[in-house]
């Protein structure tokens, strides 16, 4: 989220609180999934995924956790 060449070079836009307020978190309602709570975290991830491990085992990257929950209707 940090590195603006790397970004560029995926096509992303910057992960920042207001990516965050603007698009992602209306995106992620519209599709029925109300957030709690988000946060980054550096190192590794506390979830004992295998998916969750291969995204961060020594990438040094951070992750994006995002806590919610889906509506009724997007069960």
């Amino acid at each position: 989220f940090n590195d603006p060449a790397y970004l560029e070079r995926l096509n992303m836009p910057a992960l920042d609180q207001s990516y965050l307020d603007q698009t992602l978190l209306p995106g992620l309602e519209a599709l029925g999934i109300i957030v709690d709570r988000c946060t980054f975290l550096a190192g590794k991830a506390p979830h004992r995924t295998s998916w969750g491990q291969r995204l961060t085992l020594g990438a040094g990257r951070e992750t994006l956790v995002v806590f919610g929950n889906r509506t009724e209707g997007n069960l």
